[in-house]
């Protein structure tokens, strides 16, 4: 596990991207191997999300992340929100409602 300042600044670039669509993330885990950092973590969004949005979050994460750590190796595992998707609108409130878990 990287060290805990590392840990923090991971935490909030992703607890403070602005997209509106990331509900939750959780699952961080992290290591170091010589230079690089090897980040991976689940990131919740709403549903209704195409694929190419999604993947266009994921690349925005990389990229604020690497700006700081610039060997970072980042992989995300996108996860579609389930809690109440039978009456999931395309804008729901949930996705501007976000949990603070990773």
């Amino acid at each position: 596990q990287l060290p805990a300042q590392e840990l923090e600044k991971i935490t909030a670039l992703v607890d403070g991207y602005e997209g509106p669509h990331i509900i939750e993330t959780h699952d961080l885990r992290t290591r170091k191997s010589g230079a690089t950092r090897h980040i991976d973590f689940h990131l919740v969004v709403c549903g209704h999300m195409t694929v190419d949005a999604s993947h266009s979050v994921c690349d925005d994460l990389e990229v604020k992340i690497s700006e700081v750590f610039p060997r970072a190796s980042v992989n995300i595992h996108v996860e579609p929100c389930e809690k109440g998707r039978a009456e999931c609108q395309p804008n729901c409130p949930v996705e501007f409602r976000r949990k603070k878990k990773i």
